[in-house]
């Protein structure tokens, strides 16, 4: 049974267990970076471990600590010394981070339980996260949680700024086959798509359009699909922008001929985390490669307040329950 829904409905329904609980998140200048670790709070968390990440100096540093600090202090008072908070550098290599993740599952008790909170955590981080704990035995069970923003309350200045170059997310590198299709999920910001795009040019194309957006968010995904220049051959489709699972079948449906043929399509998660982890969850299984261009500035307000918290149950004593 695939089970997923806001966070303390899917709570009550799920099978209490006796493992410690461990949290997994990134502490950032968003309010709702907070949502996850505060519903934790009540349910006596082991450790909550919030990665802190630094981005380069910019225009915005000040305001970002300030806000990041004030998360901090709300968190402290709900959590105490449960809550880790460590630094990382925004831009370090990817061996280092990768050592940092094994690191970290090797201080958890066993058997136990994990909630990975994406909210706020990079795709560059999540992605590998979310492939070491299904693969982890002494994960028994695994929750991946997403909070909203309140209503309507992204900036509508840019995301994002100074994309990188189009690259391979840790643990999600280039495979033997060339792939003959890009699947791209499209979101508020098209960042470094239009290279990626051109070094994908002679290839299929699928954009994954969420839905239902609602307004003012339509027109501006609708927007990123122009500026990526949408050529007329690919083929978009509409998916949910937070039911992982139907995401997952729409994906696998729609690439059955190449898993069938062992050339699993490349992926670019550029849209809602939900989404993004639909894509995770089949890069981990047909062994997709992803890309993706790690913006290096953020905007502060990003977005603003905290909407609903959703979870999604992928392990369940120590089973797989999301293929």
């Amino acid at each position: 049974m695939r089970a997923w829904g806001p966070l303390e409905w899917l709570l009550r329904k799920l099978p209490q267990t006796k493992e410690p609980i461990y949290v997994v998140g990134s502490l950032s200048s968003e309010e709702r970076c907070t949502a996850v670790p505060s519903i934790a709070a009540r349910h006596s968390p082991e450790r909550v471990r919030l990665l802190k990440i630094v981005d380069p100096p910019s225009r915005y540093s000040s305001k970002i600590k300030d806000k990041t600090e004030r998360n901090y202090g709300t968190l402290c008072n709900l959590l105490g010394d449960v809550l880790e908070a460590p630094a990382e550098r925004f831009l370090f290599d990817n061996d280092e981070f990768i050592a940092s993740a094994f690191d970290f599952l090797d201080s958890c008790t066993s058997p136990c339980s994990l909630w990975l909170d994406v909210t706020c955590l990079p795709k560059r981080f999540f992605f590998l996260l979310v492939k070491l704990a299904l693969r982890d035995p002494r994960i028994r069970n695994l929750l991946v949680t997403y909070a909203q923003p309140a209503p309507g309350r992204y900036t509508d200045e840019h995301l994002a700024e100074d994309p990188g170059d189009a690259q391979p997310l840790p643990g999600f590198g280039l495979v033997e086959s060339d792939p003959d299709e890009l699947i791209i999920a499209v979101g508020f910001e098209s960042l470094g798509l239009p290279q990626l795009l051109g070094e994908y040019r002679d290839k299929r194309r699928l954009v994954l359009v969420p839905f239902p957006p609602g307004q003012p968010y339509s027109r501006r995904i609708w927007q990123t699909i122009m500026n990526i220049g949408h050529p007329g051959d690919a083929n978009l489709k509409r998916v949910p922008a937070l039911d992982v699972f139907e995401a997952l079948d729409i994906i696998k449906e729609d690439t059955s001929y190449d898993i069938a043929l062992g050339k699993p399509p490349a992926l670019a998660p550029y849209g809602p985390k939900p989404i993004s982890l639909a894509m995770c969850l089949y890069a981990v299984k047909f062994g997709s490669p992803v890309f993706y261009t790690q913006p290096r500035v953020y905007h502060p307000d990003y977005t603003v307040g905290v909407g609903s918290s959703w979870a999604y149950s992928l392990k369940r004593n120590g089973r797989e329950v999301w293929l």
